[in-house]
């Protein structure tokens, strides 16, 4: 009986332990979690009034203005160097020199992509002014057209002469065309040229689609000029 009752005496010891070490672990974990949860309140807290200091700080509001300033004045800047470039590249293509002005009008889209929409907002005063230092106001283009007969599209033109023949004409008109009719919606003679070189160029790049640069070649004298681009040819030849 002794033995026995020793024996029972010796299972109930190591399960008793096993029941304090299970009930100090419960304790434990509510207790980290109290603790991280303390932690991350702190952390919010700290987040908050920092952010409400900056928003409130008067070194904060008053470099914030001098950023916006000074953005704003970068922006001009690039805008009035973009305006120059595609108005010299105007002068250029106004004179026959159309890969210079090409180049004028890639540099100038390169910096603000909508310069050509945005000359709409310069003073019509500044316009006229500009026209009629350079001699090419309004009125005397129309007399210009007026008065040329060598020009006329009855006239036969000869072999190899076509092209040359529409760059004098382009010469005299910044258009690249002009919509026969009345248009709701954009038309493509507002798309920047250098937009329409990169579709060009696209249409020859993999399946050498020469057949589709002809037809539209044969739109109007602008996109006859466009297909001809040296620089497309050049890659229909590496092709």
């Amino acid at each position: 009986m002794d033995a026995k009752v020793e024996k029972s005496g010796r299972g109930n010891g190591p399960s008793s332990t096993t029941a304090d070490s299970s009930d100090g672990e419960e304790q434990d974990e509510p207790s980290s979690s109290n603790q991280q949860q303390e932690v991350e309140d702190v952390l919010a807290n700290f987040r908050e009034m920092w952010q409400k200091e900056l928003r409130e700080s008067p070194k904060h509001q008053y470099g914030f203005m001098i950023k916006t300033a000074n953005g704003k004045e970068e922006n001009e800047d690039h805008e009035n160097n973009a305006r120059n470039l595609f108005l010299k590249g105007i002068e250029m293509e106004k004179a026959g020199k159309l890969y210079e002005a090409i180049q004028y009008y890639r540099r100038a889209v390169q910096i603000v992509p909508d310069i050509e929409f945005k000359l709409d907002k310069i003073p019509k005063s500044k316009l006229r002014e500009r026209q009629l230092t350079e001699g090419n106001d309004d009125e005397n283009v129309e007399e210009i057209h007026c008065s040329e007969t060598e020009d006329s599209d009855d006239e036969e033109i000869k072999d190899g002469e076509l092209l040359t023949r529409i760059q004098k004409k382009f010469a005299k008109v910044s258009p690249l065309c002009i919509p026969k009719f009345e248009q709701k919606t954009p038309h493509i003679s507002q798309v920047p040229i250098e937009i329409i070189f990169y579709i060009l160029r696209w249409v020859v790049s993999s399946d050498l689609d020469l057949r589709s640069l002809e037809a539209f070649s044969a739109v109007c004298r602008g996109f006859y000029l466009c297909a001809r681009d040296p620089e497309i040819w050049r890659l229909a030849c590496l092709r």
